[in-house]
This record gives structure tokens, C-alpha cells and sequence, in this order.
């Protein structure tokens, strides 16, 4: 990236992850055996906006696999919070980027075989990266994220950074509330790459009326690798909007509706799952033994906030007298308190269910507290079984979709549900892919009850529908309530097309209402969506009114997405060269889903 001053004040910050230089706080710390060594790429005191590796050695006279946790706190708090759960990985990469402090960060070592913990508190100081209280913008670790700084503004207003380039609207990060005493500081993304922009700070009053606004500060942003996807508008009008994207054989990223990627995430993550307001995002791994499959809450600039692993979390559920899982897949998103709602797979011998040819996954959801604790679960196997209730097309693990170490095998992939939804009422609806129902599970009382089934063979009669013979979703994707009522999903329709109900099926978009006293559901839109996609796919309401729907997966490992109205219209369309596992349609990067 090549970097220069303009008007205002620039930093470039990415040197301290580039040359890692440790620095040890103090002499080793030696308990019951156990020696820590914990050490930062940039030593005390540093910046805002300053990214450091935490690096901690470890050796244990007492044999045993280490594993490491990282919490954190302000020095004025009074409980640690989990950042990274324990876990194989000693190095950790912390930032302060909301405002300068004294923060104490904990390192715990375990030894998974003792069961020894060692701790140690280490005190980090942040200052204000100001200078002359100079409003500036440095670089992060992401070529397309910028982080901004202004000066500490008065309480009882709050702050805001807009930010421009020729040709482009203004964006507007979130508004945060002003303490008068410590800096503020925002992350600017959605930034084309070599582009140069325009930023100033603006404060707003109760009512959001802007009461002052700072001096521009000029930054260029950086190049975009060439290693994405190449995505092209082949209908309508693009319009104003970013799409969020969890491609299978490129990075994820976002791009403007016209294609160009704006944003993207530099680590390693399989899938990308949900958006939150705030410029949040929830991803996990898949790949490679538990340890390393991740559950993660990332930031705009890449930074993992919050951490764990699918080896910590069968480690809980054990202790719980659970079953352990096997695998995470699908889904990940946030609860109301800050807890995670994770989906997991669990397996039980054939046998058990009468069948021979190896065994049998079910599906798993967790429920973690903000610290990643296991506060509550639902086991299939505890509720259904796949004896009465086996998979429609009786799919086994060579149709992919187990765990890696079951791929090409004759083990029963009975469930695959692939979305959970918190829903109005408090309770969870479960998308399960292999059985074409969508359950909703009782989360409010806690019991995990089937409280009812929908889709064909479940508790609900479908009202008759002209449109359509075969009004029921099958192997659906992204089933979500849009009200008390009213569930909105992607209907694949593999077992429609088993059935050979159609010569040239496509896949379609369906909202569907229904009625729990009567329980009676009514096919209230049947959107045809212009192609067959066999897996994948995700669906959502926009704020016009209009649907976005993400045809995720085509012959040639390809797939599209498309605006249509709530009529069914075609009013956009965008190709993509990649498979995607879902698409988030958002007005920027801070606001979540539209």
C-alpha cells in the first residue's frame, strides 16, 4: 500500500504484526510446574488502533496437551470477559479501537491431561492516538478498513463519521454516544480499492440534528487482491447496496450491487452465517479436527471479538452428560443477551436405529452465554428419531455435508438442518434440510419440545392452492419468520424433482402463513426463481417490500442472486462464478441486514 500524508493526519499501523519483536512481562511465572511466558508484538503503552499479537509460551513438567483462553477487562470493571475460549492456538491478535484505557489481559493455560490451570494478569495501557487532538485515520491489518479518530465530544451528544468518493454516495458509520473524556474512534469500510476519500467526524444531538462537523481528513484506500470471485449484473439495475457473501472456493466479501468487492475477511473462515448491526459478523470453520473448528464473531477489520472452538464445546457438553458433537455446520448467530446460537452435528451407531452400513448424525443446538458457556441444548435424538422420521431421500454421507471424517461414506446424514431462527414468540425454528420440515422447538419454557412440524407429513393442512401441485417446500435453505405469522424461506425442491412433478423444476421463493390454532398454512407467494439449485440458498425480506434470494448452487459450481418484487418480477440479478452458501443483502456494512 503506498502511503502519504494529506489533509489532516494518517498512520500506518500495520508494522507492529509485520515485525513481531516479543516483549516479556517480567520473569516466568512457575506454578505446580507449569511455566508461562506471555509476550506482545507492541509492548505497553501503545495506541488506539494499534493491533497486537499476544504470544504465550508454555511448557508443563506434567505431560498433557496445552490449551490456551484469553479474557479480557477495563481496568474499572470488575469480572474478565472471554475474548477466546480455551483452546490449541497461543497466540491471540487484540485491539483497542473504541477508546483508550488501562486494560488487564488474563492468559489461562490448561493441561488437558491434569487438569491444572495456571493464570496470569497482564496490565496494558492504550493512549489516545491523537495528535495536537487532530481528528486522523491510520490503516488496520485489512487494506479496506480504516480506522477514524476524533476528539472527545461533549455528554449528551453523540458522534458519527461520514465518509466519500467522487461519483459515490456519502456512507455514515453508526452514531456513538459521546463520554466527554475519551477519544472516538469508528472503523470506515466498504471502501473501493486505490480509491482515494473524503472523512470528517459530526456531532449530532438527542434528536440526530448535526451540531458540528470536523475538518476533512483525506485517506487512499488500499488494493484489492486479486483472488475473489468476478461477479456481474446480467439484470436490471444495480442500484445502492452492499451484498455480504459466504462463497465456497473464494474469500468471503462484500460488493457493492454492482459487483465490486468492498470489503472482505483476510483470515481463515469457512462459512459466513449472519450479519449484526454494529459491523459484526458471525463465521465458523469446518475443516480439520475439532480443536480447529471455530466458532467466531468477527469485526469489520477481521479481528476475532469473540472465540471458541467445537472441541471446547464438546468438552462442555460432556461434563453436562451430553453427547459430544462431531461437527459444526451451518449455523451461527447472536441471542438477544450476547450469547451464540450454534448447530452441530452428533452421531449415534446404526445399530441403535437398524441400520447396518455405519452410523448415524443427528443434529445438535447450543446455546453459549456471552462468556461461551453451554447454558442450554437440543438433541434430535433426545426428541425424534429416524425410524419413524428418516431422510426423504435417504441420503448418506457421500452427498457431503458430514463431518470431514465421514465424507464418502455410507453413514446416515439423516438431519442436515442448515438454519435456526430465534422467533417471536422466544422460542427456535429449525430448518431441517433432509426430513422437508421446518421445526419449531419449545426455547421459551425451556423444555425443547417439538411444539409442531411443517412441511408435507407435518402437523399442518396447506390450504389448496391453484398455483401450484406441489405447494410444499422440500429441502429448503434460510427459513425465517418475518412476523408472528408469516415464514419466508428457500425451497430447493430436490424431492419435488424426485417425485418427477416437473421436467424443468426450479427452485423458488415461498412465504408461507400460518395459523397454530387452526393449524392450517396458506402458500401466500410461490416465486419462481429461474433455475434448479440442488443445495445452498438463503432468503430475505428487504425493507421495500421486495425479496432477495440467494440460488446458490448450479451446474458448473456457480450461482446467482436476485431482487424480485412481491409479486414475483425479476427485478435484479447478479451472477457470481463461485458457488455461495448465502448472500446478506445490507445498506452498508454497519446497519446489519436490510
Amino acid at each position: 500500500m503506498s502511503l502519504r500524508y494529506n489533509k489532516g493526519m494518517y498512520r500506518n499501523r500495520n508494522s507492529s504484526l509485520l515485525c513481531f519483536a516479543l516483549s516479556l512481562f517480567g520473569p516466568s511465572l512457575v506454578l505446580a510446574g507449569l511455566q508461562i511466558q506471555v509476550g506482545t508484538s507492541d509492548p505497553s503503552p501503545s495506541t488506539v488502533g494499534t493491533f497486537v499479537t499476544w504470544n504465550v509460551q508454555a511448557t508443563d513438567s506434567d505431560e498433557g496437551s496445552l490449551w490456551y483462553r484469553f479474557r479480557m477487562r477495563e481496568a474499572n470493571e470488575a469480572d474478565f470477559h472471554v475474548m477466546r475460549d480455551f483452546g490449541p492456538a497461543s497466540e491471540w491478535i487484540w485491539a483497542a479501537v473504541e477508546h483508550e484505557g488501562q486494560f488487564e489481559i488474563e492468559v489461562a493455560v490448561r493441561n488437558l491431561a491434569t487438569g491444572s490451570i495456571t493464570e496470569t494478569v497482564s496490565s496494558y495501557l492504550v493512549k489516545s492516538a491523537l495528535v495536537n487532538n487532530r481528528a486522523m485515520v491510520q490503516t488496520t491489518p485489512n487494506p479496506l478498513v480504516f480506522l477514524y479518530s476524533a476528539p472527545p465530544c461533549r455528554v449528551g451528544l453523540s458522534m458519527r463519521v461520514t465518509f466519500s468518493t467522487a461519483g459515490v454516495n456519502a456512507v455514515n458509520t453508526q452514531a456513538k454516544a459521546c463520554d466527554g473524556t475519551h477519544s472516538m474512534n469508528f472503523y470506515l469500510a466498504g471502501l473501493y480499492g486505490d480509491t482515494r476519500y473524503n472523512a470528517r467526524h459530526q456531532t449530532l444531538s438527542a434528536t440526530g440534528q448535526v451540531t458540528a462537523t470536523g475538518p476533512p481528513v483525506e485517506f487512499t484506500a488500499g488494493s484489492v487482491p486479486p483472488i475473489f470471485a468476478n461477479y456481474s449484473v446480467t439484470a436490471g439495475a444495480a442500484g445502492s447496496g452492499v451484498l455480504v457473501r459466504s462463497p465456497l472456493n473464494s474469500p468471503i466479501a462484500a460488493t457493492d450491487l454492482d459487483g465490486n468487492v468492498i470489503w472482505f475477511y483476510q483470515y481463515a473462515l469457512d462459512f459466513l452465517t449472519r450479519a449484526e448491526a454494529g459491523g459484526y459478523f458471525w463465521g465458523f470453520r469446518q475443516a480439520g479436527p475439532l480443536g480447529e473448528q471455530s466458532v467466531r464473531k468477527i469485526d469489520l477489520a477481521g479481528i476475532a471479538v469473540l472465540e471458541t472452538n467445537a472441541a471446547r464445546i464438546s468438552e462442555q457438553l460432556v461434563a453436562r452428560g451430553e453427547r459430544p458433537i462431531t461437527s459444526l455446520h451451518h449455523e451461527l448467530a447472536s441471542m438477544p443477551d450476547g450469547g451464540v446460537l450454534v448447530l452441530a452435528t452428533v452421531a449415534e451407531p446404526g445399530e441403535k436405529w437398524f441400520y447396518k452400513k455405519g452410523d448415524v448424525f443427528g443434529d445438535k443446538i447450543i446455546v453459549l452465554d456471552r462468556d461461551l458457556n453451554v447454558v442450554w441444548t437440543w438433541d434430535a435424538f433426545d426428541h425424534i428419531d429416524p425410524i419413524n422420521l428418516p431422510p426423504i431421500l435417504g441420503e448418506t454421507c457421500r452427498f457431503a455435508g458430514c463431518p470431514p471424517a465421514y465424507s464418502n461414506s455410507d453413514a446416515l446424514d439423516w438431519m442436515h438442518a442448515n438454519s435456526i431462527q430465534l422467533t417471536p414468540d422466544g422460542n427456535l425454528l429449525l430448518s431441517v434440510r433432509h426430513l422437508d420440515l421446518l421445526l419449531k422447538i419449545d426455547y421459551a419454557n425451556g423444555s425443547g419440545a417439538i411444539l409442531w412440524k411443517l412441511g408435507k407429513g407435518g402437523d399442518f393442512q396447506m390450504q389448496p392452492q391453484q398455483d401450484s401441485d406441489w405447494p410444499w417446500f422440500s429441502h429448503q435453505h434460510d427459513a425465517n419468520f418475518l412476523d408472528e405469522k408469516t415464514i419466508l424461506l428457500f425451497d430447493n425442491g430436490n424431492t419435488r424433482l424426485a417425485s418427477g412433478a416437473s421436467n424443468e423444476l426450479t427452485s423458488r421463493g415461498q412465504l408461507i402463513e400460518v395459523d397454530e390454532t387452526t393449524m392450517t398454512a396458506r402458500l401466500l407467494r410461490n416465486i419462481d426463481l429461474g433455475a434448479y439449485s440442488a443445495a445452498l440458498g438463503s432468503a430475505q425480506r428487504l425493507p421495500s417490500g421486495n425479496y432477495h434470494f440467494t440460488v446458490g448452487f448450479l451446474p458448473g459450481f456457480i450461482g446467482y442472486a436476485v431482487e424480485v418484487s412481491p409479486g414475483g418480477e425479476l427485478l435484479y440479478r447478479i451472477d457470481s462464478s463461485s458457488a455461495e452458501y448465502r448472500s446478506i443483502r445490507m445498506k452498508d456494512l454497519y446497519s446489519g441486514p436490510e
